[in-house]
């Protein structure tokens, strides 16, 4: 279970690749559960590489990630299609609430 690794990104120099490898593994998981558990198959995004000097394609695929997890759920969901990786407190709140929103998913597949 990938999910305790993607609210915070490791402070090692590799820390980002860590993030995006865990946190696309935690999409997979997710959408795993819902053909399982709901019959509905989602687009699997490529959200396993970013590139943080232009994320902005990961960013819009990553937002449609989670509008499409969130819909079948029926979980209210964030935009978090923007970030400024410069910013550290910005990347903070953006991590929050992803990791929110993976876990409210989570918690409604209860897995």
């Amino acid at each position: 279970m990938p999910l305790p690794y993607i609210l915070d990104v490791p402070p090692e120099s590799t820390g980002w690749q860590e993030w995006i490898f865990n946190h696309a593994r935690d999409h997979q998981e997710i959408i795993g559960a819902i053909l399982t558990q709901k019959g509905k198959q989602l687009v699997t995004y490529n959200l396993d590489q970013m590139n943080r000097d232009e994320p902005t394609v990961w960013l819009e695929a990553h937002q449609q990630a989670h509008n499409d997890m969130n819909l079948v759920m029926g979980i209210a969901g964030n935009d978090i299609e923007t970030l400024d990786f410069k910013k550290p407190n910005e990347v903070k709140a953006w991590l929050w609430l992803n990791y929110q929103e993976h876990l409210g998913v989570r918690s409604a597949l209860k897995i």
